[in-house]
């Protein structure tokens, strides 16, 4: 996110940064934005709550972190584009492990095919729980 933040700025892109965590110490250092919006669910930096809830409108929104996060933010901004967490176990899309399961039907495989997605492109409900933050965890 850094690079796609520094990258839009030189465009003459505004942008917002913003940064959710469970507490302040758990918040990154990085801070690429003409404005940063901190959230915490202590309420130890920032607002208390999500980054979901904390982000202002936008017309463009990338994200990245746990599924359950991405979940929100595809029903918020179903548009954004979000970089899928899950285990990719070869890199070449041959063992499926990646699988990402499409609203469309059918899967994806987020190692070839992403990890990149439009947020409306998944199904949410049926992403795998084998990863701690997973949707249905």
């Amino acid at each position: 996110m850094p690079l796609a933040a520094r990258d839009a700025m030189a465009a003459g892109l505004h942008v917002t940064w913003v940064h959710g965590a469970r507490t302040a110490a758990e918040l990154c250092a990085e801070t690429q934005g003409d404005v940063v919006v901190w959230a915490t669910d202590d309420a130890s930096q920032g607002v208390q709550g999500t980054a979901v809830t904390a982000a202002p409108d936008a017309d463009l929104v990338l994200a990245c972190g746990p599924n359950r996060m991405l979940a929100a933010v595809a029903e918020r901004w179903p548009q954004a584009q979000v970089a899928v967490e899950t285990y990719m176990g070869c890199g070449t899309g041959v063992c499926l492990g990646c699988a990402v399961p499409l609203r469309r039907g059918g899967y994806d495989r987020a190692c070839k095919e992403g990890p990149v997605y439009r947020a409306a492109e998944i199904d949410w409900s049926s992403l795998p729980s084998h990863l701690p933050y997973a949707v249905g965890a």
